[in-house]
């Protein structure tokens, strides 16, 4: 028997927390979710249409990103960087993974030249 399946990329299947965390991420990136705005979990969840679980496990990824803070006693709020510094901190992150790739090759080079 013949399979009529074609070969293509593996299904991405994600997770209720991945697509909180893309949901919440989103409308932060786009000012929906405004910079040191309180992130009300109750209410935020109940528009997304997940429980708090997903949602809180979303912010601490968020959080690990800079782009969420969490203080004591008062919740998660958006942080509230300056857009030029965040930029700056990525371009300062990639620079210093090119520079880190560029120490790689010359050592594989020079491997491969003394072999």
């Amino acid at each position: 028997m013949q399979s009529t399946m074609s070969a293509s990329a593996p299904l991405q299947i994600q997770s209720v927390v991945d697509q909180v965390y893309d949901a919440v991420r989103a409308r932060i990136l786009s000012g929906d979710l405004p910079r040191g705005s309180r992130l009300r979990q109750a209410a935020l969840a109940d528009e997304l249409g997940v429980s708090r679980t997903p949602l809180r496990e979303a912010l601490r990824r968020l959080a690990t990103e800079g782009l969420v803070e969490f203080e004591a006693n008062r919740g998660a709020t958006v942080a509230d960087h300056d857009m030029a510094k965040v930029i700056g901190a990525i371009v300062f992150a990639y620079l210093t993974l090119v520079q880190f790739a560029l120490v790689v090759v010359r050592r594989w080079a020079n491997e491969m030249a003394a072999s």
